[in-house]
């Protein structure tokens, strides 16, 4: 036991069995969380870890000899047998460390098994037989080369998967990957449909990185096909739900990079009704964070909000708050945060998630983001600066891809025409981006400009108000206060002001006189603060009291003792008052609180 004296550190760990590495890795984390190991100490350790670089043990000893007290650790989580026997030896063999594990140890599969012994035929052979993806099996598998796979595709998959789910090896899956791909014909030896659909989805993502749009397709009908009736009907349990899950997550994601958003969108409603049913936390949240994004993409601000709001931060493990399962909530809320006159602050929400932005799988919208937000703050160098990386790193070889470049081009061409020249209409590749090109176009041809916004059907909101706003100002003088008033409407009831910006000063104010009166008072109030930057936070009396309460490093229920609240009412202050900041952790709360002055507030 440690002694009386001891820090006692929780380490929560993710949904998936972890390997040793893996484990010591969190530990790591959460000491350093606990403000216990200095910077440098977690640094080398995690990229030592995450490299196979050393004995995990010995790795973990080395940093862990930089705390200066004695530890009592907890580690809260699924960990497989041999893994929780060598962590629990190396903890012994370190100085001042007790450690203990609150949950049994899951049972070796067959595939860890073979792999233990190096037989790789055999891991293969198996790994085609059991569920498929629902543990990364990292350390063992992603030590070994894709060269070492190119007769093992599903190992070569289950590495490419195993290595995309971690930034430090972000950047190796790809090579895992293209050897994958040549096992998609040996899908249909699984005799058993789960393992076999959820196989399809993970193939669906190997070929969308790989950029391979027609194979991806392939692969996600025949997953989306057997996973979606599952999740409607809530049939899936136990470690089958999170295999569903998982596969559901990855076949949305490709329909929505093959250009299908409603399909997509099918698809995570599935994901969202499924998790909730089987009682996933994370994959609940990770639900709402897809859908919380398509809606963004798509106008619906509102929507946006109020998905975001669903979202629990307490159900993200530890650490988790940058990882790509809460990218699309990052993605979202820096959305969000452009439509509500923060553009600087969007653009700090998506530094969070950009240490993979050339080859993310939401490139797409955090491109058209960052021209946006730079657009509005109207810094041209910066969006000079993000032409140029989009040029450079154009994302994935995709249709959704294709349509954001598109759509970013029109974006520039129509806040900052002499960094980018406007297309005409005809040549814009996407719908939005035709309705932005009729805008530019409307103020020299408004009878042609006019004639494309009518052709354009899709019904987006962030579509249909361009298609509005030209409608107006190619409109006869009695026509314009209807129009006005029809275009304004649309914007208050989706909360999506962003498309005002590219009105000249005299369009708009005209605008504001035929619509009626207050119509765009939300919008004077957005444009205002947009380019002063003054992103005005607005926090209840409750969200003041829990903020002061964060700042002494309370845990929720000391918050709920100290305030005099429930749980849950600290909870729901602790939801907005994150999504208000465009945060998802404590520490980056009380660090944007700081920076708008909301802490000298509370003296």
């Amino acid at each position: 036991m440690a002694p009386a004296t001891a820090a006692v550190v929780t380490v929560p760990l993710g949904p998936e069995a972890p390997t040793r590495a893996g484990v010591w890795a969190a530990i790591l984390t959460s000491v350093h969380r606990a403000g216990l190991l200095p910077d440098e100490a977690l640094y080398r350790a995690v990229v030592a870890l995450a490299g196979g670089s050393g004995d995990p043990g010995d790795i973990a000893r080395a940093a862990l000899a930089q705390v200066s007290t004695s530890l009592g650790l907890t580690v809260i989580g699924p960990v497989p047998e041999t893994a929780r026997a060598a962590v629990l030896r190396d903890a012994r063999e370190a100085h001042g460390v007790s450690l203990r594990f609150d949950r049994p140890a899951t049972a070796d599969t067959a595939l860890e098994r073979a792999l233990r012994a190096g037989d790789l035929a055999e891991a293969d052979r198996v790994a085609w037989r059991e569920h498929p993806f629902t543990s990364p099996l990292g350390g063992r598998l992603t030590r070994l080369e894709p060269s070492d796979l190119r007769e093992y595709p599903m190992l070569a998959l289950r590495a490419g998967v195993a290595m995309y789910a971690r930034d430090q090896t972000r950047g190796r899956a790809d090579a895992y990957f293209t050897v994958a791909t040549r096992s998609g014909s040996r899908i249909g030896e699984l005799t058993e449909p789960v393992p076999r659909a959820v196989a399809h989805a993970v193939m669906s993502m190997a070929h969308r990185r790989l950029g391979d749009n027609e194979r991806m397709l392939h692969h996600t009908h025949r997953a989306v096909e057997v996973l979606e009736p599952i999740a409607i009907a809530r049939r899936a349990t136990g470690q089958e739900a999170e295999a569903v899950a998982m596969g559901l997550d990855q076949a949305g994601i490709s329909l929505y990079l093959g250009g299908d958003g409603m399909a997509a969108r099918r698809v995570f409603e599935a994901l969202a009704v499924h998790a909730a049913a089987a009682e996933l936390p994370v994959r609940i949240n990770r639900a709402q964070a897809l859908l919380a994004l398509l809606d963004a993409v798509e106008g619906r601000m509102n929507s946006t909000e109020q998905r975001l709001l669903r979202i629990d931060p307490s159900a993200w493990p530890e650490g988790w708050d940058g990882s790509h399962l809460a990218k699309p909530a990052h993605i979202a809320k820096a959305s969000l945060l452009t439509s509500r006159a923060d553009p600087m602050g969007a653009l700090e929400v998506l530094r969070l998630v950009e240490s993979d932005y050339p080859t993310a799988d939401f490139w797409g919208p955090m491109h058209v983001i960052r021209l946006t937000a730079a657009g509005l703050a109207e810094d041209e160098q910066l969006m000079a600066r993000f032409v140029q990386d989009a040029e450079a790193h154009p994302g994935p070889r995709l249709p959704r891809t294709a349509a954001s470049m598109d759509l970013g081009h029109a974006i520039i061409s129509g806040l900052a025409p002499h960094i980018v020249a406007p297309r005409p209409p005809y040549a814009a590749r996407s719908e939005a981006a035709r309705a932005i090109s009729a805008l530019a176009l409307v103020r020299t041809r408004p009878a042609a400009a006019a004639e494309a916004a009518a052709s354009i059907e899709n019904g987006m909101p962030a579509v249909q108000i361009f298609v509005l706003l030209v409608r107006f100002l190619a409109a006869r003088e009695q026509d314009r206060p209807a129009a006005a008033a029809e275009v304004a409407a649309l914007a208050n009831h989706h909360g999506l002001w962003s498309p005002f910006a590219m009105l000249t000063a005299p369009e708009r104010e005209l605008l504001r006189a035929l619509a009626p009166e207050g119509a765009l008072a939300e919008f004077d109030h957005y444009r205002t603060r947009a380019l002063t930057g003054q992103g005005d936070v607005v926090l209840t009396e409750g969200e003041h009291r829990v903020l002061a309460a964060l700042a002494t490093g309370a845990s929720r229920p000391e918050m709920a003792r100290d305030l005099h609240l429930s749980l849950n009412t600290v909870k729901s202050h602790l939801r907005a008052l994150y999504l208000k900041l465009g945060v998802t952790t404590r520490d980056q709360a009380l660090q944007r609180a700081r920076s708008l002055g909301l802490m000298r507030r509370h003296g």
